[in-house]
């Protein structure tokens, strides 16, 4: 398959390579360039028509580029954003290249992480440098070789379009053509990155490669594999955690039309049938009953009281040390409080799986690979070698697809009837009861003013679960989870002070990472606070904020950018009004300016201006749509997101009762970028965080009512 933006999922038997292996097998020649250097020894007979492969990169004999991202794309653009930054430095046909999405293999571990995982906003921060280091590397040893065939000096050769061209002749060559010398050749210790002038794409706006392909149903969803001898299958889980399923009839089941098998595994039951409505209409018809755990039935309203009244204990962990936050001045106090929140992706939670001597084939959107693979290999009793991984398009992630709950059980359910593919897929109303949801928060918020009003003094509470704790129970060990207080630790306002103190809960709900994780909430206590703090001075908000910058040049400057932008400074019109938030999460400052209109307590959201400094857009366009991405799932949860618990069951169960932004409310967005030159930032998660505070800023400026709460309700 070639042509832009084919897909090609991305077998990973192919790529079992260290990241020092440089593979070489018969004929063809097999660059095995990983994330640093290489060493020589063969695995595998590469396919015919190839003449390199790498784990990133393949030059085919008809000198087709082909790239493997090595993160699964959801919807944030690393299918191109990735694939450009090596065929830029490449200099590869970028209308001809080819891209695949990697599989699960440590070779595709984020530097930054140090494992194979989607999320934190980490993909193009964590592979930039080493891919431009690998297409330039790539790129030398191929210039090196049609030097010598010419007989001229390497630095009268230049590449472009997949071409190596002697500048003096114009004579050329293809990629294909010098690949198998190349490799075997040294590998060049320090190769030569082109300079910004030289770069054709990294820094501008490149059309997204997986556009076409979604717009036509080409991309390959898990949820749209349809492999030969395909089951399907149908999941109920029991609804309080704890809990588990009664023995029943499986026979009654199994006589159903199309119905091939079921199975019981603790707290969920599957049906296997022919096709998946068969096996959803049988699973629906089904007469369940399950175990009791009262201590889990639980109710959110319960649990929102329990969160609140630990504020006012003395029983919460210091940050770090220094003093009680009682014996300080108390000039100003707010509590806040955010409710459980679902990912709610557009595609449930599905995968597929086949398990037949001894070994495992998942095809999984999964987030993280490495844990899928661990677990599974646990549960089955099985090599984690003897499993691979497949990753089609993810059709939504923010942060739902890292756990790995439902590749677990598509194995399970795959073990059990050997020799077949299984898919399985969650219904919505499965999807939406049994998350991992971003955890309910509630904090109280100290401020001391001197006499000019500046917040000299910060002292936050949190009172909450923490999701390290829930993933790894006892890895804490009586400590903090820093992680909780992301957003207000590394805050970038210039405080004299701040003191923090978590107050541990524990929830029998699933909670995990969510889109900006504790940012999401972070953001939401901390600006509005700062907008309390400026009405209390007397003083805007934008300019409050200005004066809390100290020397924190990239700070100032998206606060001014953004004021200026929305026109800030003149009058508000039509009963609407502006509210500003700014927030420094995953290495990049986000400012933005809602307007905001309120009539007979309905809030609509007329516009939003955001200005962003990444440090470097490697696409600006993409960083634009991640940007309006991120305000409106953002957006979403401000005015509407709430999970709501009645006895330990999810009350919420598909989109009429979990609502989501309609495009008629959406808002006009207008993003800036600035860029500052400082070290690369995320942008798939930072958009969010001030879309919230923004908003509820916006709405006290407008009918002077402070909301403390989300959703954002009058």
């Amino acid at each position: 398959m070639s042509g832009i933006g084919k897909l090609l999922l991305h077998d990973p038997r192919v790529f079992k390579l260290s990241r020092r292996q440089l593979l070489l097998s018969g004929a063809a020649t097999i660059f095995g360039l990983g994330i640093g250097a290489c060493s020589k020894s063969s695995t595998r007979i590469a396919a015919q028509s190839d003449v390199v492969i790498s784990s990133f990169v393949t030059i085919s004999t008809n000198n087709t580029v082909v790239i493997t991202v090595p993160d699964i794309e959801m919807g944030q653009n690393i299918f191109t954003t990735l694939s450009k930054i090596i065929a830029d430095e490449l200099g590869a046909d970028w209308s001809t290249i080819s891209v695949k999405i990697g599989g699960g293999d440590p070779v595709f571990a984020n530097p930054l992480k140090g494992y194979q995982a989607t999320g934190r906003s980490q993909s193009v921060r964590g592979f930039y440098q080493p891919l431009r280091m690998l297409g330039a590397t790539i790129r030398e040893m191929l210039i090196q070789v049609a030097a010598e065939r010419w007989s001229v000096p390497i630095h009268e050769c230049t590449s472009k379009k997949s071409y190596i061209m002697h500048t003096p002749t114009d004579r050329r060559l293809r990629y294909s053509e010098l690949a198998e010398a190349a490799a075997k050749l040294p590998m060049p210790t320090e190769p030569r990155l082109r300079p910004d002038t030289e770069l054709e794409m990294i820094g501008k706006t490149t059309p997204r490669l997986d556009t076409a392909l979604k717009s036509r149903g080409e991309a390959i969803y898990t949820i749209d594999l349809d492999l030969p001898d395909m089951l399907s299958a149908s999941i109920r889980h029991a609804p309080v955690l704890g809990t588990s399923i009664e023995p029943l009839d499986n026979e009654s089941l199994i006589r159903q039309t199309g119905v091939h098998s079921v199975v019981v595994e603790g707290n969920y039951i599957a049906v296997v049938a022919e096709r998946f409505y068969q096996a959803k209409a049988a699973l629906d018809s089904a007469k369940l009953s399950f175990t009791a755990n009262s201590a889990n039935e639980i109710s959110s309203a319960d649990y929102q009281t329990q969160l609140e009244q630990s504020l006012n204990s003395d029983t919460g962990i210091k940050l770090d040390d220094g003093p009680d936050i009682e014996s300080q001045n108390k000039d100003l106090v707010a509590s806040y409080w955010v409710p459980f929140l679902a990912h709610a992706t557009m595609e449930p939670m599905t995968a597929v799986a086949r398990f037949e001597n001894g070994s495992l084939e998942l095809w999984a959107s999964t987030q993280g690979p490495f844990i899928a693979r661990a677990k599974i290999a646990k549960k089955l009793g099985i090599d984690p070698q003897a499993i691979t991984i497949y990753r089609p398009f993810a059709g939504g992630g923010f942060g739902r697809r890292f756990f790995s709950d439902f590749c677990i059980q598509a194995a399970v359910i795959a073990h059990s009837v050997p020799g077949r593919p299984i898919k399985l897929i969650w219904s919505r109303e499965q999807d939406m009861a049994h998350d991992y949801y971003r955890p309910a928060v509630a904090a109280r918020l100290r401020g001391s003013l001197n006499e000019t009003g500046k917040l000299t003094r910060l002292a936050a509470q949190l009172s909450g679960a923490s999701i390290r704790e829930s993933m790894a129970p006892g890895s804490l060990k009586g400590k903090v989870d820093r992680s909780l207080f992301s957003g207000l630790t590394d805050c970038p306002y210039d405080f004299v002070d701040r003191r923090f103190v978590w107050h541990k809960q524990s929830t029998p709900i699933r909670i995990g990472m969510w889109r900006a994780v504790s940012n999401s909430q972070n953001a939401f206590f901390l600006e509005s606070f700062i907008d309390e703090c400026a009405s209390a001075a007397g003083v805007d908000p934008s300019k409050y904020r200005l004066s809390l910058c100290g020397k924190d040049t990239r700070l100032r400057n998206v606060i001014e950018k953004v004021t200026e932008i929305s026109d800030w400074s003149s009058a508000q019109n039509n009963g609407s009004a502006l509210g500003i938030a700014v927030v420094k999460s995953y290495g990049s400052y986000v400012a933005q300016v809602a307007e905001v209109e309120v009539v007979d307590k309905k809030i609509t959201v007329k516009k939003v201006w955001c200005v962003i400094d990444c440090g470097q857009a490697i696409d600006p366009g993409g960083v634009r749509a991640q940007m309006e991405g991120g305000i409106i799932y953002g957006l979403s949860a401000a005015l509407f997101g709430e999970v709501t618990i009645n006895k330990g069951r999810v009350a919420q169960s598909n989109f009429h009762n979990y609502r989501i932004l309609q495009a008629e409310q959406a808002p006009d967005i207008k993003v800036v970028i600035i860029n500052s030159g400082a070290e690369l930032g995320g942008v798939g998660e930072p958009g969010l965080p001030p879309i919230a505070p923004a908003v509820g800023n916006a709405i006290f400026a407008a009918v002077g009512t402070r909301l403390r709460q989300l959703p954002l309700r009058l």
